[in-house]
């Protein structure tokens, strides 16, 4: 009686232990392995015939490479639920992690039913094929087939290893009929190794046999613009796939065909005019062609103004490119006047200002939180040597951001042309080992060695491996005639 009890766990037991599974299943899903791993085991001291917590354990452990223990608990899923195909599956994963491949494949003769071992069978390929051993993973594959020649995806499989061992016509004998998926993906192969006929083939018979799935006829246009076959390409394209159209767009300007590229990007501008992406690039190329008047005259059949904002921020970025600061003024103004609260459109506007010489409207017109945009225009004034005004930008800058060690540095180094010179050590971060490096050359261009010794060595005790630092110490201990300082350094 006693013994028959043992036997058959209580419902309460197996009860709880269900319950354990399930809370450590899905820990492991959160990646919380260890305590997974721990609630599998409290299962197995309730129910030690328990599958499910077995299965648990063992993924836990492999996980954490724990391989032998993880064999054990994979072993007993297996001797509990013979026919489960993923148990197999997991028992073949930690035997090719201990590399022991002959028992991983002398396990295929413990699967009597052919579906089990087609299954398992095909595990093992593909463990073979991960591991670049793929005569080892044609035998599994082909085997699998044997068992169970029906299956589409076991002969998928098997093309794709004989495609890894180059056996290219045998590889798309393999494809099942009507399986678009398995011709898409060897076009995607063929190409890759520049066989591009033989990716057009195998792209057109995936269009064959889905004629409406639309990446399919993307990589088929694709494939024939790698052949030169344009016009091809073009009447394969989806219609309504504005990405297509656009990239192929890239790829007709990339070639230097401008009006091909124009064609595309209209297209996708047509279908969806509100993309910014499209817009730009319609801008772009009408730019490259010197349609200049048409690229403007798109703006108003923009109706919704953040979409037209943006597209006249390209044309003034367009135009600035080109030297043509009046017209990308223009352009600048009207962005602004559509999209006011943007600091970025306003920023665009400072910078073009600024190369018309209208410095004062430049400066109105920086956003007072854009840091940058007072650095950049501190940088601006400083080419021009009006260094007071350039202050004022770098002041600015650090005001709004003043832990910005670059804001720093270029206030220091103004501060330095005004021969401001112990405010600009002052204003140097104190942490930028960089800055006082730069600090010192500076001193020792205008022959001040002691005060560029003192920055060259502030920078090598913040950063003593750097060879730099060390090296302007050793020059500046030199020019200072301390021979032998610059040696010990």
């Amino acid at each position: 009686m006693s013994s028959d009890r043992s036997a058959a766990p209580r419902p309460s037991a197996r009860q709880e232990a269900d319950a354990l599974v399930a809370r450590a299943t899905a820990l492991a899903e959160q990646g919380q392995t260890s305590d997974a791993l721990l609630l599998a085991e409290r299962a197995l001291n309730l129910v030690p015939r328990n599958a499910s917590a077995h299965a648990l354990a063992g993924t836990a452990l492999h996980r954490l490479g724990r391989l032998d223990e993880a064999l054990t608990h994979f072993r007993a899923t297996v001797d509990l639920e013979p026919d489960s195909s993923p148990h197999h599956r997991d028992l073949a994963a930690v035997l090719f992690d201990l590399q022991r491949y002959a028992e991983a494949v002398a396990h295929a003769a413990a699967l009597a039913a052919p579906q089990p071992q087609a299954d398992y069978r095909d595990a093992l390929g593909d463990l073979f094929a991960d591991r670049g051993r793929f005569a080892e993973a044609r035998t599994q594959h082909e085997a699998a087939v044997e068992l169970d020649p029906v299956n589409p995806a076991l002969h998928a499989h098997l093309a794709n290893v004989l495609f890894d061992l180059e056996r290219f016509d045998d590889a798309v004998a393999q494809v099942p009929e009507g399986d678009g998926e398995t011709h898409d993906r060897l076009g995607h192969r063929f190409s890759e190794r520049g066989l591009l006929h033989e990716a057009r083939t195998q792209f057109q018979r995936a269009v064959d046999v889905d004629p409406a799935n639309a990446t399919y006829r993307v990589h088929l246009a694709n494939a024939l613009f790698d052949l030169a076959l344009y016009d091809d390409a073009v009447a394969h394209l989806p219609d309504g796939d504005t990405f297509a159209h656009n990239l192929l767009g890239d790829r007709f300007r990339a070639l230097g065909r401008p009006a091909a590229a124009l064609a595309r990007y209209q297209h996708a501008v047509d279908l969806e005019p509100d993309r910014a992406t499209f817009q730009r690039d319609l801008a772009a190329v009408l730019f490259e062609i010197d349609r200049y008047d048409d690229a403007v005259a798109h703006a108003a059949t923009l109706s919704t103004p953040q979409p037209q904002s943006d597209y006249r921020d390209t044309l003034g970025d367009l135009f600035r490119e080109r030297a043509r600061y009046e017209e990308a003024l223009t352009q600048y103004r009207r962005a602004v006047e559509l999209d006011p609260a943007n600091s970025a459109l306003r920023a665009h506007l400072c910078y073009v200002l600024f190369d018309l010489g209208r410095y004062d409207d430049a400066v109105e017109q920086v956003p007072a939180d854009d840091g940058w945009a007072h650095d950049l225009l501190g940088d601006g004034f400083r080419n021009l040597g009006r260094l007071e005004q350039s202050l004022a930008q770098y002041r600015r800058a650090v005001d709004v951001d003043p832990e910005n060690s670059t804001f720093q540095g270029n206030l220091a180094n103004v501060l330095f042309d005004l021969q401001r010179y112990d405010d600009a050590v002052a204003q140097a971060p104190a942490d930028d080992g960089w800055v006082h490096d730069l600090l010192g050359d500076r001193f020792r261009e205008i022959g001040r060695y002691a005060q560029a010794l003192a920055e060259y060595e502030r920078a090598a005790t913040l950063e003593p491996e750097n060879a730099t630092f060390g090296r302007d110490v050793a020059n500046a201990l030199f020019d200072l005639k301390r021979i032998g300082g610059a040696v010990e350094s």
